[in-house]
């Protein structure tokens, strides 16, 4: 009860940083919070999810709708945010589930078409790597979800999450987009 009162406090204009990882925030407080819900069915955390949800959702209002994981929020609040040459691949591939739970408890389809655009994006470059069927260390989102030519293919820091988040996703989703299940 005192950790929900503490979640139904928090004001997301207060923050004690001029910017947060968008990957970051997302897996940690919006991920937290819907874990949360789910668990106890107390409303004000719903409700904490829908606004730190929307403020992330920002994170894609970039010229090409690809996230900036650098979320300034000064900058995310004038719409001036761009996405990296060089992203990490966690960064796009494990933004999947929490927004896919958030249009699921909302109804709102908005949170999913932007993990769904992402999702599409490394299933068509998936099998164009320098090593066919992994996806390098950094993405291009600048040019879309286009793999940088990098040589490391990692499963550890900085990609892990991604394919760990393929199965989670196709778990969520109930089986019904086999292309999680393929992907991972």
């Amino acid at each position: 009860d005192e950790a929900v009162r503490a979640g139904g406090a928090i004001d997301w204009n207060k923050a004690s940083s001029s910017h947060c990882s968008l990957f970051e925030t997302n897996i940690r407080y919006l991920g937290g919070l819907l874990s949360a819900y789910d668990l106890s069915g107390r409303e004000i955390l719903l409700k904490k999810a829908v606004e730190l949800g929307d403020m992330l959702f920002a994170g894609f209002d970039t010229p090409n709708h690809l996230p900036a994981n650098s979320y300034n929020f000064k900058r995310a609040k004038n719409g001036e945010l761009t996405a990296s040459s060089r992203q990490p691949l966690a960064v796009l591939g494990s933004m999947s589930m929490e927004f896919t739970r958030l249009s699921q408890l909302t109804g709102n389809p908005t949170y999913y078409t932007v993990v769904e655009q992402l999702k599409r994006g490394l299933e068509k470059t998936q099998d164009q790597t320098n090593l066919p069927g992994l996806w390098p260390k950094y993405i291009d989102l600048i040019k879309g979800t286009r793999p940088t030519s990098d040589t490391l293919f990692p499963l550890g820091a900085q990609a892990d999450s991604a394919y760990e988040y393929l199965s989670k996703t196709y778990l969520l989703l109930g089986g019904l987009d086999p292309s999680y299940e393929t992907m991972h």
